[in-house]
């Protein structure tokens, strides 16, 4: 900025028109500007390396603390620091070429000017920029701050790990304010320079104002981000496709997205990585089997048993005993499918239904999984002519863990292949959430 100024300075200099002369009058003053010109531009570049070194200092402490937040800078109106330092400099120079203009008669007067000029406002000059230099920090600060506070609510709101029954975030009107406006601030900002952070609290913005494809579109940025560890990127990809499934049902989008999870992270170590790994493998089972894709909803699940069948992950365990789970019980709807059939091969089929949903149930898992198995103990049991008051209590438990949403979701899978036995069950069942939720 100096040296431009000085530039500006000279040129306004150079511009000054001489005073209507003799020819030889001309000549002699055409030398002498000559001269005085030298002279200046010498004193100009003298005063202007004097300077160098600290206005250089200045610029490199700015930048060091800016940064590339420069560009967010804008939002909080740096623009208008900017212009009153540009409008005081300029004022400067429009009296000075006023100034000589109107008093332009001798060389001398022009020499003394120049002079005083730099003399009066050289350390007013230096300290425009370093209240600029502050003004702008404070403005960095301040960005910084917006952006911190909606990483700290992203943390809290956290859909990344999430587990395939788990609910995504709802955000209140404040912490949707805060997103936004660190939304607002990443605009400012080239998204060549993003990091995994920028996409992240991006994703989250769009999320928590309902745009649902933007968000996913974000979160997969997010997976590509050059700083972004292994886990972080395996998240986001997760996050892309959970929220196309549950919020907008569109499980075709999902599909890839959870493929290229899969692609890219399934060899991995890091128990954080293997837990989005089969979170993957299990919503794209559920995706098939809402696609009435049954076999390859089979498929995938026989995939995730067999990657992850035996491993020592707790986490992981939940989401293959949610995998057992979906895969017995699809197993009784071929049975309930065909049950006029063999009543041995029936038995025996429920028998050893039965057996697996018991071994799960020893296993960790969440409350609604605990639920679903017990209830799958439950409606085995009585398909296998079990007395009715273990049933009942096993009924009860799993309803009081699954709640609402568990009794919705076994009304559904027991209409599948309804048989005669179902509707007595269906009055038992009944009978035990009335009580559940009475008490």
């Amino acid at each position: 900025m100096k040296k431009q100024f000085v530039q500006l300075i000279v040129g306004c200099i150079l511009l000054i028109p001489t005073l209507a002369l003799s020819a030889s009058d001309k000549a002699q003053e055409k030398i002498d500007y000559e001269i005085f010109k030298a002279q200046t531009q010498a004193k100009l570049e003298a005063l202007k390396e004097e300077k160098n070194q600290e206005a250089i200092a200045i610029k490199g402490q700015v930048e060091k603390e800016l940064g590339i937040q420069n560009a967010k800078i804008d939002v909080f109106d740096k623009r208008i620091g900017d212009l009153n330092l540009y409008l005081t400099i300029f004022g400067v120079l429009v009296a000075i070429v006023a100034f000589w203009t109107a008093d332009r008669r001798s060389e001398k007067t022009t020499k003394i000017t120049a002079e005083k000029w730099f003399k009066d406002n050289e350390n007013d000059l230096l300290k425009q920029i370093k209240d600029l230099k502050a003004k702008l920090k404070d403005h960095a600060d301040a960005a910084h701050l917006q952006i911190d506070a909606a990483i700290a609510i992203i943390k809290n709101k956290n859909i990344n790990t999430e587990l395939p029954d788990q609910k995504l975030p709802t955000f209140s009107e404040a912490e949707q304010q805060t997103l936004n406006q660190a939304n607002t601030t990443l605009q400012q900002k080239p998204e060549a320079q993003y990091t995994f952070d920028d996409w992240n609290t991006r994703a989250y913005a769009a999320y928590a104002n309902g745009d649902f494809y933007l968000a996913s579109e974000y979160w997969q940025f997010a997976s590509q981000a050059h700083d972004a560890k292994e886990y972080q990127k395996a998240n986001a990809c997760f996050s892309a496709s959970v929220t196309l499934q549950e919020k907008l049902n569109n499980h075709n989008s999902a599909i890839p997205i959870l493929d290229s999870l899969i692609a890219r992270f399934g060899n991995s170590h890091d128990q954080r990585v293997e837990l989005s790994v089969a979170a993957a493998y299990y919503n794209k089972a559920v995706a098939f089997g809402e696609l009435g894709a049954t076999e390859a909803e089979t498929s995938v699940i026989d995939e995730l048993i067999s990657k992850f069948g035996n491993t020592s992950n707790l986490a992981v365990q939940t989401i293959v005993g949610d995998g057992w789970q979906h895969k017995v019980f699809h197993y009784i709807q071929k049975i309930k499918k065909n049950w006029d059939g063999n009543a041995s091969m029936r038995k025996e089929g429920l028998q050893g239904a039965l057996r697996i949903f018991e071994e799960l149930h020893k296993k960790p898992s969440r409350p609604y999984s605990e639920g679903l198995i017990l209830f799958s103990i439950a409606y085995t049991s009585y398909l296998l002519g079990k007395t009715r008051e273990p049933i009942k209590s096993k009924l009860s438990e799993a309803l009081k863990l699954g709640k609402q949403e568990l009794y919705d979701d076994v009304i559904k899978e027991i209409e599948i292949y309804p048989i005669a036995n179902d509707k007595a069950f269906r009055k038992l069942l009944d009978e035990v959430w009335k009580e559940a939720k009475d008490a």
